[in-house]
């Protein structure tokens, strides 16, 4: 027969071998539970940062994207006029604007016939026909020019004015009896042969800038109101170069060639 001590050994080995299972299990379960929570929680977490990752690319992408075509709806936009083959240091000062070209005789003082106003019209428009070309400008341009006497720079001209140097010259010709009432047969021929320079000049520049903007034709009646003829309209668009902006930036060059102490001499080595 089994002592009273050996039977609470007993007693107590019967409970260690029933509870320690139990704790055991139950230590396991909760630290299963408490792996698997943190799990959820770590891929949570890291999901919520690769979203917010993914949130912030896609901001940027817009905001350059955005910057993109903005830039690119600007330039497209821009007239193919600003397209330039040759350098100029008058070209950051261009501007275009779309304006009615009527040619209507008489609408302005630059036609007609001769006088004081339309002189001082002619005079104004050609003021900015000799300006100063910096040095760092003129060795851009690849060209070699007048120096002047004080080593500013050179003596330059923007082509426009060269046409309208030829079409005042043009013009003074069909009124030869207002500018020449007293001109010689050899200064006839001389002034003729600038006529034809300027003739030429006039037409090569025509077709070099090439102003494609379309003039609509109608029917105009012939002198005596009877047979109606086609025409090309007055007042139709082009695209055309801001003229008081341009001519502000070389009248601010303006040299005066009639200054006998401007230019360096042609004899000066």
């Amino acid at each position: 027969m089994a002592s009273k001590t050996d039977t609470g050994r007993m007693y107590s080995r019967h409970l260690d071998d029933e509870e320690n299972p139990f704790l055991a299990n139950e230590e396991e379960t909760i630290n299963q539970a408490a792996e698997h929570t943190t799990a959820k929680w770590v891929a949570a977490t890291d999901s919520g940062a690769r979203s917010c990752a993914w949130l912030i690319h896609g901001i940027f992408f817009l905001f350059y994207t955005s910057i993109f075509l903005a830039f690119f709806i600007a330039e497209s936009r821009k007239p193919c006029s600003n397209v330039s083959l040759l350098w100029s240091p008058a070209q950051d000062i261009v501007e275009w604007e779309t304006r009615i070209i009527d040619a209507i005789p008489g609408s302005t003082p630059y036609t007609g016939y001769p006088n004081s106003v339309s002189d001082a019209a002619w005079a104004d428009l050609l003021k900015g026909i000799s300006l100063k070309i910096l040095p760092e400008e003129m060795e851009r341009l690849g060209y070699t020019s007048l120096a002047l006497k004080d080593g500013s720079g050179f003596v330059g001209s923007l082509g426009v004015y060269h046409e309208l140097h030829c079409i005042k010259r043009v013009r003074k010709m069909i009124y030869w009896n207002y500018y020449y009432p007293n001109m010689t047969t050899d200064e006839w021929h001389h002034q003729m042969g600038h006529i034809e320079h300027c003739l030429e000049q006039i037409r090569q520049s025509a077709i070099c800038h090439g102003d494609v903007n379309v003039i609509p034709f109608s029917w105009l009646q012939d002198d005596e109101h009877q047979i109606p003829l086609p025409t090309m309209q007055f007042g139709s668009l082009h695209q055309c170069i801001k003229w008081d902006k341009l001519d502000a930036w070389a009248k601010e060059r303006r040299l005066d060639l009639f200054d006998k102490e401007l230019l360096v001499p042609a004899n000066s080595k």
